[in-house]
């Protein structure tokens, strides 16, 4: 973190100060991790001045030989807007969890006629490009960067790699272990709802489906409604959650009482 408040207008970021915020934390990581980068999630609050200011210092620091792997480009203000003070922290959670799960993914504006023509021509110079389409993201170590400017000239760039891999407290079922998927709602039809939602998520997740996971939120993390369904599943196969999802018959489904734990199976 740096701050080079006293040489520019209040609220304009400089090239000098994020790439010496992005140079210390390099620094911090060795070049072996910081030459591994694969991600960005950069500030990019979409202005038509300030992401080419910073598109400029993340192509000083990162830039790269045309055939040394391209840089992954992205910022999650086009999928959710400007979080204000808390902006950096969504941009850590994004780069963090895409490390983790091994996906990359678009932002929510990245076409063609949406992209500063002067953002683009820095990004292309450096073996950078907009991240479009989701993508697996394959190899270890996963290595992201992350940018955060703060109005009065803060500059803020960590560095996350991933973890070895440990592990799991829960084993996906396998075999004759099965696993349960918990719906409820409070009316039919908002339990058929959860249970399209749920359908759609399975077909259309980018990485594999951890079911162990997701039966657990769904037990743990969702209230217990007095409309309430249960889907058992053999294996680990999401197709099959999905075919049991389609298998429901809602109009046989009734609502609990208060003072009972019924589901209908």
């Amino acid at each position: 973190v740096c701050n080079d408040g006293a040489g520019k207008p209040f609220s304009a970021p400089s090239v000098d100060g994020h790439e010496r915020a992005i140079r210390a934390t390099q620094s911090d990581c060795g070049n072996a991790v910081s030459g591994d980068v694969r991600m960005i999630e950069a500030h990019a609050t979409g202005t038509y001045v300030g992401d080419p200011i910073e598109a400029e210092a993340l192509a000083g620091q990162y830039w790269r030989k045309k055939g040394s792997g391209r840089i992954s480009v992205g910022s999650v203000k086009g999928n959710i807007g400007h979080a204000n003070t808390a902006a950096g922290a969504m941009g850590f959670a994004k780069a963090a969890m895409c490390v983790y799960e091994g996906v990359l993914v678009p932002s929510g504006s990245s076409s063609e006629g949406d992209v500063n023509p002067l953002l683009s021509h820095r990004l292309e110079a450096s073996n950078m490009d907009l991240q479009r389409i989701f993508e697996p993201w394959s190899g270890s170590p996963r290595v992201a960067a992350v940018s955060a400017l703060g109005i009065g000239g803060t500059n803020a760039h960590v560095i996350i790699e991933s973890g070895p891999q440990v592990p799991k407290a829960l084993s996906p079922a396998t075999g004759d272990n099965p696993i349960y998927m918990a719906l409820s709602s409070y009316d039919q039809e908002g339990l058929q709802e959860e249970a399209r939602a749920l359908t759609e998520f399975l077909q259309t997740s980018p990485a594999p489906v951890d079911l162990v996971s997701v039966a657990f939120t769904l037990s743990e993390y969702r209230p217990s409604l007095p409309y309430r369904s249960i889907v058992e599943v053999t294996g680990s196969s999401a197709d099959a959650v999905v075919t049991q999802l389609a298998s429901i018959d809602f109009e046989d489904v009734h609502e609990c009482p208060d003072t009972c734990d019924c589901v209908t199976l």
